[in-house]
């Protein structure tokens, strides 16, 4: 049962390593990310899974490398409320750091890894490795507004 969770986690990783975003502009961009996120998270306390989440994201010059950011996020499945706050990078378009897991009188933490690929509409799934109990395991789609800060317009496909 851990081993096929385990070959999951690398299918997804492998996937998203080779659907990447391209970074395409002439010089650095900069935006804020806030978005909503409707999932399913699988095992114990499973069931539909709903969130906010909002990212800041530095997508950098093809010559710079990539896309960087920070994430914040809150999300609700059942009983249970987990807040994240990951770091991210374009190379394994992956998002990683702590959560805190609260369900119902009980806290627990763990560590949060999301692979994801995707512009407005993500599919993602993630992994939180938990130090008191199984670890959760959750697929879904971010649904994301990126509004520019600082930097050039960005458009798909130049």
């Amino acid at each position: 049962m851990k081993t096929m969770r385990f070959a999951r986690f690398l299918v997804a990783i492998v996937l998203c390593v080779l659907l990447r975003p391209p970074a395409a502009l002439s010089e650095d961009a900069y935006f804020l990310n806030p978005g909503f996120k409707f999932g399913h998270t699988f095992g114990e306390n499973a069931g539909f899974t709903i969130g906010i989440e909002v990212s800041y994201t530095k997508l950098a010059t093809r010559e710079k490398g990539g896309i960087y950011g920070v994430v914040a996020s809150m999300d609700y499945c059942r009983n249970a409320n987990r807040f994240k706050f990951h770091l991210g990078g374009e190379y394994l378009v992956v998002d990683v750091g702590p959560t805190l897991i609260l369900e119902g009188e009980s806290a627990d933490v763990g560590i949060g890894v999301t692979p994801y690929f995707g512009l407005l509409l993500i599919p993602y799934y993630s992994h939180t490795f938990r130090f008191e109990k199984n670890g959760l395991n959750e697929m879904g789609a971010f649904l994301k507004f990126p509004i520019l800060v600082k930097g050039p317009p960005f458009r798909i496909g130049e």
